[in-house]
């Protein structure tokens, strides 16, 4: 199949092609296995002022930095209490791209936040960028079945392929678990007649392809990458043997307080699963709009009549809160079932770093400091700390300038450079501030490696 290539191959073209240098499946710095990366996304920013963390004496002119063990956490962060020791809380980094982008700040905010870039708006609810995303650019470097996967609760995506297009994700865990474990014991004549059929449609796309020309042909490539891509993922499953967790339950309704819950259990569980079998190594959780009703709020619109009156209404903050703070629960149940997995003499939580982020920094559409937690990273990275960084510049929004600490492509060049790529920068290189001078936006962040 001389027209035909691995959508993995491509996609590592498309990222040299835009300047990164990419190793092949390499390590994390400070270890000898790459590190399994994670990615939970969360909606409307945080309440900041029950977010962050201020120990006696901290200035907020100044950088500043401390350990998160010696004084008390936030009501928002108080349920990450029991994983103190693998937090690494950043205060400061701020999504200068969806500033710029000049359009609805929700869907700008989901295309930059993992992309770096700033993004196209080409129809309603549809965004393109000028490259991928730093989890496709990490599952680019892995040789798995599922270079990685993609789970939401609700409809924002985060994740882009290396052409700028936004990646399809699943929102049924039923559906999820039978992608990844079509049967717990097929039999080996199935697995033969599947194997059969890729091959055979195989042989009729390389028959096909030299008869065609222009658009056909490009079309018959793409095709043929997915195909190629299926029978890549056959031989890797068939070498792996994983027992598949309990089938999902069917959900409850969209508009139950327990849906969002019941979708990240049993998402968080079909992860886990497939990072400790091999199936993948890099994985999204997205989690857009949640039912008032999850936070004890009133029926209603969380979006609009909560979220956006955070700044006036104490009663819309102080639900906001709870909306933060019951984020931060599930994501200490992510590490507790990370921690409860156990490899070599420690856990799947030392050999994966989880980013807890969002596609804002608060629900009245400010960017200038996203609220940012990684936890796990294997010792590479300094955790029990709390990091602060004082604002620096200022850049015009959609609305009225916001002030901007660090630009968060140097967060993403951080998690792309723990996880083993290669690289000095990731996204956009420089950016606009709000006189029109340009903000350098490369390098990773400084103070955050062990």
């Amino acid at each position: 199949m001389s027209r035909v290539h691995l959508t993995r191959r491509g996609l590592l073209r498309s990222l040299g092609a835009a300047g990164l240098a990419l190793g092949t499946s390499a390590p994390g710095i400070g270890g000898s296995d790459p590190l399994r990366v994670v990615f939970y996304v969360s909606s409307h920013g945080t309440v900041y002022d029950a977010w962050r963390l201020r120990p006696p004496g901290a200035d907020e002119g100044d950088d500043w930095q401390a350990r998160l063990s010696d004084g008390p956490l936030s009501p928002i962060l108080e349920p990450l209490r029991r994983h103190v020791s693998r937090l690494l809380v950043l205060d400061g980094i701020g999504n200068a791209a969806a500033m710029c982008a000049g359009y609805n700040e929700h869907r700008a905010g989901n295309a930059s936040c993992q992309t770096g870039r700033v993004p196209i708006e080409v129809a309603a609810e549809r965004s393109v960028v000028d490259g991928p995303s730093v989890d496709q650019a990490i599952a680019a470097i892995r040789d798995t079945p599922f270079p990685s996967l993609e789970y939401t609760v609700g409809q924002a995506e985060v994740a882009y392929d290396a052409s700028g297009r936004a990646l399809p994700s699943d929102n049924d865990p039923v559906e999820a678990w039978w992608r990844l474990f079509p049967s717990a014991d097929p039999s080996e004549r199935t697995r033969q007649l599947q194997g059969r059929v890729l091959q055979l449609a195989a042989e009729r796309f390389e028959a096909l392809s030299p008869r065609l020309s222009g658009g056909a042909s490009q079309r018959l490539d793409e095709h043929g990458q997915q195909l190629e891509s299926l029978m890549r993922r056959q031989e890797l499953l068939a070498r792996i043997s994983c027992a598949p967790p309990p089938r999902p339950s069917p959900p409850p309704g969209t508009s139950d307080a327990d849906y969002p819950g019941h979708q990240i259990d049993a998402f968080s569980e079909i992860l886990v699963t497939a990072l400790a079998c091999g199936l993948t190594q890099v994985g999204t959780i997205r989690v857009d709009h949640i039912p008032p009703a999850t936070i004890g709020a009133p029926p209603g619109n969380l979006h609009a009549d909560i979220a956006h009156a955070v700044a006036t209404d104490p009663q819309a903050a102080d639900y906001m809160i709870a909306h933060h703070a019951w984020h931060a629960s599930q994501v200490a149940a992510l590490l507790d079932r990370l921690e409860a997995v156990p490899v070599g003499s420690g856990s799947l939580l030392d050999q994966t770093l989880v980013v807890w982020h969002n596609e804002m920094g608060t629900g009245d559409h400010w960017f200038s400091r996203v609220p940012v937690v990684l936890a796990g990273g294997g010792g590479i990275l300094r955790t029990d700390q709390v990091i602060y960084w004082a604002d620096r510049h200022e850049v015009q929004g959609l609305w009225f300038p916001q002030p901007l600490a660090v630009p968060h492509q140097r967060l993403l060049a951080t998690i792309g450079v723990a996880a083993g790529l290669s690289l000095d920068s990731f996204g956009d290189q420089s950016l606009p501030d709000h006189r029109g001078e340009a903000i350098d936006c490369t390098g990773t962040l400084d103070r955050v490696w062990a």
